[in-house]
């Protein structure tokens, strides 16, 4: 069993059923390519983990890291493509089906804010699981981009792998010009949907103002 971390999170494979309180597990690593993480010491009793490794501070892509649940013991294992220095973070338990609620990864303006724009307001107080092209992607807090002084008329928002990521439709975007909420990745000269991601939403802005959302969720 796989469990691939988002944000946000994404996990292995509905009705939703009651999450138990969420354990965080975390530990340091120098130099492996390998590492074992039994039940007893993460002491998350259930199959559904989210795994997340950092290094130096960036989130580790699905083609440099992978992992297994064992459905049984609960045991994590995890593999390297190469040599990690950095950080696992182990969380659970996510919900063993996908959920239904209208929240889930929607992308809206902030209510009292329309210069910023959110994904999946709603997670923190309700938990989303959504299974998309076999991959099954869960979150349980919410990301935002708010704009700064950025000049595109169209802001694309999907998931790319394990980030949930706002796509500018200009050809450069500096870091000034809008700021982020959360583990968001931001790309620039997007000037369509993406082919090979997660459609969540197209949006419109004006005068730095969201004015409109499109909502493109495949569910």
């Amino acid at each position: 069993m796989k469990a691939i971390v988002l944000l946000m999170a994404m996990v292995l494979a509905a009705a939703a059923r009651p999450v138990q309180a969420m354990t965080n597990w975390s530990a340091q690593y120098s130099g492996v390519t390998y590492v074992s993480v039994p039940a007893s010491t993460h002491g998350i009793n259930s199959p559904y983990i989210g795994v997340l490794c950092t290094s130096n501070g960036v989130r580790l892509t699905l083609d440099q890291v992978s992992w297994t649940v064992d459905p049984v013991t609960y045991e994590v294992d995890i593999t390297f493509t190469n040599s990690f220095t950095g950080t696992v973070r182990l969380s659970g338990p996510w919900p063993a089906n996908d959920t239904s609620n209208s929240t889930d990864f929607a992308v809206t303006i902030g209510q009292s804010n329309s210069s910023r724009l959110n994904v999946c307001a709603g997670c923190a107080s309700s938990t989303a699981r959504r299974t998309y092209n076999g991959n099954t992607y869960t979150a349980s807090s919410a990301v935002a981009l708010t704009w700064v002084s950025f000049t595109a008329p169209t802001v694309y928002v999907y998931l790319r792998e394990n980030f949930v990521t706002f796509g500018l439709d200009q050809s450069g975007c500096a870091l000034s010009s809008y700021t982020v909420l959360g583990a968001a990745n931001v790309e620039c000269g997007v000037s369509s949907m993406p082919s090979g991601v997660v459609p969540l939403a197209e949006t419109s802005i004006s005068n730095g103002m969201f004015t409109g959302v499109t909502d493109l969720r495949p569910w």
